[in-house]
C-alpha cells in the first residue's frame, strides 16, 4: 500500500524519513511521494491531492506550531469542512508522560495520520498502536481485492 508524506513546518526531516521508511516498511507500506508545505493552505491542498491518490497521508511536523500555522487548527478546520467533529479524530499519545501527541483522522478507507518531527516519537508511535494500525489497513485493503 502506497501514501504520501508531507512535511509541514518540520525539523530533522532526513532522520524522520529513515525512521518513517524503517517503520512503515515492516508494516507493507512504501512512501509513493515526498512534499513540503509551508502554510495550512498548501497542506490542505497537498492532503486532498493525496487522499486522491492513495488513501494513506502522512504529515511530519507542525505539532508544536501555534496560531494560525497550527497542524491541530488546520486538521480540525479540514474535519469540519468534511462534515465531521473533532471527535473523529483519534488522539497517539507517546512521550515519557504520554503529554504529547499524534493524531489519525479516519473517514472510510483513506487517513490522515500526523506524526512529530521527532525520529524518536516517530518509532515511539509505530512501537504502540501505529504498527497494528497500518498493518490492518493493508490487510483490509488486500481483503477487498480478493
Amino acid at each position: 500500500m502506497k501514501c504520501y508524506l508531507i512535511y509541514y513546518f518540520a525539523k530533522k526531516t532526513a532522520l524522520c524519513e529513515k525512521a518513517l521508511k524503517t517503520e512503515l516498511s515492516g508494516c507493507g507500506v512504501s512512501i509513493m511521494k515526498i512534499l513540503g508545505a509551508a502554510d495550512p493552505e498548501y497542506l490542505g491542498n497537498m492532503m486532498t491531492d493525496g487522499l486522491n491518490h492513495c488513501n494513506i497521508v502522512i504529515t511530519v511536523g507542525g505539532l508544536n506550531s501555534s496560531g494560525d500555522i497550527s497542524l491541530e487548527k488546520t486538521l480540525s478546520s479540514a474535519v469540519e469542512k468534511a462534515g465531521g467533529t473533532m471527535d473523529d479524530v483519534q488522539k497517539l499519545p507517546y512521550g515519557k508522560n504520554h503529554d504529547k501527541f499524534g493524531y489519525i483522522i479516519e473517514r472510510g478507507s483513506q487517513c490522515i495520520v500526523a506524526l512529530p518531527d521527532s525520529p524518536e516519537g516517530i518509532s515511539e508511535l509505530f512501537d504502540q498502536p501505529l504498527s497494528k494500525y497500518f498493518e490492518e489497513k493493508v490487510k483490509n485493503a488486500e481483503n477487498k481485492k480478493a
